[in-house]
Parts: structure tokens; sequence; C-alpha cells
């Protein structure tokens, strides 16, 4: 009986959350204009992140035998979630882009949440890492600078509805389904299908609570299935992405390409 009881209370869990964020972040006013204009519900990646943290958590629980880095998943996934719903939360939105949050900084003496999101992204990365790979500081700094650079760049991914969460879905259940170390991946999966599901379709916004927190576990998952030389590609392919954002607008490029816009298109509505 005990075997199935992080199943039905995860069902519980799940069922409940989809309408009591909802109902909290409407009574918080977390809403914002869509890419629309249309006024909805923003943050609702935070049943994401209750739902994974409550799980893991769960899961070390109930089975004292349940694999090692459990903690560092529960750490990664819970510190990149806050990390993102304090920017949806206090964000005022005039600063973008890593630039923008130095100008700011540098002109204003200002500190951004999105600076905060950034720098504190890159601390919880690297000590994963050092958690995860104690004998080879190599490997644990270019991983946790990928799984910064990972969550980075998912919330650069979400100015569409949908199509944060279908990368992360796709990308994720592949690796999921192919690698053994990878498991506690489909915890995220999980509710992250919940939420696309209404992100979608424009009913909700996720916001960098959900993008934060989605790149971060996919990000997580590479650097535990791989070398040190794929996580390193990995992180310079994601740099040079983070560098392109910086110039180009991801979804002035997509819509600007006949293939990705058709691809995009299958991951939430457009108009």
């Amino acid at each position: 009986m005990i075997r199935w009881l992080p199943s039905v209370a995860g069902i519980l869990l799940l069922i409940f959350l989809m309408s009591g964020v909802e109902a909290l972040l409407m009574k918080a006013r977390l809403l914002k204009p869509n890419y629309k204009g249309k006024v909805i519900v923003h943050g609702y990646g935070l049943v994401t992140l209750i739902w994974a943290t409550a799980i893991y958590a769960l899961l070390m629980l109930l089975f004292q035998q349940a694999r090692w880095e459990l903690p560092v998943w529960t750490v990664v996934i819970g510190l990149f979630g806050l990390l993102g719903l304090a920017d949806d939360v206090w964000g005022d939105g005039e600063s973008r882009g890593f630039r923008g949050h130095l100008r700011a900084l540098i002109k204003q003496r200002k500190v951004t949440t999105g600076l905060i999101k950034a720098v504190g992204g890159v601390i919880v990365g690297v000590t994963a890492g050092v958690m995860l790979w104690p004998s080879s500081i190599l490997h644990a700094v270019w991983a946790g600078l990928e799984i910064a650079l990972c969550a980075n760049f998912f919330n650069l991914l979400d100015l569409r509805p949908g199509r944060s969460g279908a990368i992360f879905l796709v990308s994720s259940i592949v690796i999921a389904a192919t690698a053994h170390a990878a498991w506690p991946l489909w915890i995220v999966i999980i509710p992250a299908w919940a939420v696309w599901l209404r992100d979608s379709r424009a009913q909700v916004m996720m916001g960098d609570c959900g993008a934060n927190l989605i790149g971060a576990a996919l990000g997580l998952a590479i650097a535990v299935t791989t070398t040190t030389n794929i996580v390193l590609v990995c992180a310079l392919i994601l740099i040079a992405l983070n560098a392109i954002s910086e110039r180009i607008s991801l979804s002035k490029l997509i819509d600007g390409n006949s293939l990705l816009r058709r691809l995009d298109r299958l991951t939430g509505v457009r108009k």
C-alpha cells in the first residue's frame, strides 16, 4: 500500500493545485497582459514548483533507500523556481536581457530581480554541480553553468503560449525515457504537462517561475546523463543562443523562418 501512496497523493495534490494556485494568484493580483494584450494569471508555474518539491520530499520521506541525488534535484528545482517566482512578483519588466540588468546596475545603481535571478542561478547551479561531482571540479563548474544557462534560455523562449513548455516536454521525455539517471525528471514532467495544457491555450502564463524551473530541470538532466565534453558543448551552445537573443528577438527569428514558424504553431495558440 505504501508504494501507491505517492501516486495517490500526487494525483490529489495536482488536482487541487490546478485550481488552487490560479485562485491564489488572482487574489494576489498577479495578472499580466499576454502578447495579445489579454490580462491573464501570471506565474502559474507555481503549480510545478509546489508539486515537484512536495513529491521529491515525500519520496525521500517514504523510501529511505531512494537515490541520494534526490536532495540535489529538490534544491535545484526549488531554488530556481523561487528565483523565477521572485521575478514574477517583484520584477518591473523595464530591464530586459543580461545587458539590460547590468546597465540598470551600473547606471542606476539598481539591483533588478532579473539580475538576482541570473546570478543566483549560477550560484545554485555550480553548488549543485559540486555536490554531485565533488571529485571533478571541471565537470561541476561546467554543469552548473549549463544548468543556469538552460534556465535562462527557457525564460527567453517563454514569450508565446506553450512554446517553452512544449520544448521542455519533448526534450525531457526523450531524456527521461532513455537515461535511467534522469528518472527524477519525471517528477517535473507531470506537473509541467498539466501547466502546459493551460499555458498553450493562453488561459494562463506559467511565468518565470515555471520557465526558470523547467529549464534548470532539463539542464540538470543533461548534466547527470552525459560526459564533461558534452556538457561543455551544451554550455557553449547555450552561451551562443543567449548572446544571440541579446541582439535578436527569438520570436522574430522563429517567425522569419517558415519551418520554425510551423513547428512553433504546434506548441500553442498564436491567434
